[in-house]
């Protein structure tokens, strides 16, 4: 049976394990509010980039969903051409690649018939984007262009 000594100490742990059940709640439901300006925040980085790079060429839209781990260092948007040249998709996505100055967040432009194609860096000036590109053409660069299409593989291949 349960004595004084007992029922307090279940007491206290059904106190501390409501708080924690509390607490992980809260931590989801900021979780997902939060992904909405994630969001918003990602798309207008990639906006401002492709505005500087490509003035005019592209609108960005809707938010794609890679649907694969890497889906918290990066993320895809459905560009509308305005130049109408591409009758396939043409995504804009940002990635996190490293860099000699640590990580940058890097934009690419993917349509499914072609290479991905590095635009430039959200964080940097042109010039200063226009530099770290050349220090990381041959590696970092090159690594992501061949492994974006396989993104949007696996992305595709989750969605079926």
């Amino acid at each position: 049976m349960l004595n004084d000594a007992n029922k307090k100490t279940l007491k206290e742990y059904g106190i501390f394990m409501a708080f924690l059940c509390g607490m992980l709640i809260l931590l989801m439901l900021l979780t997902f509010f939060a992904q909405k300006f994630w969001v918003s925040g990602l798309r207008r980085q990639v906006s401002s980039v492709l505005e500087l790079y490509e003035p005019g060429a592209y609108t960005v839209t809707d938010y794609v969903s890679l649907k694969t781990p890497l889906d918290s260092s990066a993320a895809s948007f459905v560009l509308k051409n305005k130049n109408g040249k591409s009758k396939n998709p043409v995504y804009g996505i940002i990635i996190r690649i490293m860099t000699v100055y640590g990580p940058m967040p890097a934009v690419f432009t993917y349509d499914t018939s072609q290479e991905p194609e590095f635009i430039g860096f959200a964080c940097l000036t042109q010039d200063m984007s226009d530099r770290v590109k050349g220090i990381s053409l041959n590696s970092t660069i090159q690594y992501w262009k061949k492994r974006i299409p396989l993104l949007f593989t696996v992305a595709e291949a989750v969605h079926e």
